[in-house]
């Protein structure tokens, strides 16, 4: 009988997709040995939706990171590794789904505040409030 997976929280799989970005954007590693390898990790859940997501922000990373360019400040050279991340995430999913903008800001500054720099969450805030302004 096959094992029944459980579904991620939409909090867990912005989690996990951070992780995933991270690891891409510091290694040299595959999507596909990278989504291998979270399966693994994470086998008792269902992450095709990070598997997804993973794929749809590296096919379109030339937009996002214009876009990240466009409202910074920061030339995106100088932006960390899990800061970048984030923000990838984060505009992917504003013109991927229709979550409002507040709780996908609102759980880039959680992220941020977990994850990133000290106080990088600012910059997170003020990089998706300029970005949503703009459209």
């Amino acid at each position: 009988m096959p094992l029944i997976k459980k579904k991620l929280s939409p909090t867990k799989t912005r989690e996990i997709l951070l992780q995933a970005l991270y690891q891409k954007e510091i290694s040299d590693i595959s999507n596909t040995n990278l989504i291998n390898q979270f399966k693994k990790s994470y086998r008792e859940f269902d992450i095709s939706e990070v598997a997804e997501k993973l794929k749809g922000i590296y096919k379109n990373n030339d937009t996002l990171n214009k876009s990240i360019t466009d409202n910074s400040s920061i030339e995106i050279k100088s932006i960390g590794e899990i800061e970048i991340s984030i923000l990838r995430q984060s505009i992917f999913e504003f013109e991927n789904s229709d979550i409002d903008y507040p709780i996908v800001i609102n759980e880039a500054v959680k992220l941020a505040k977990k994850f990133g720099q000290e106080d990088s969450y600012r910059f997170i805030n003020g990089v998706l409030d300029s970005y949503i302004a703009a459209k």
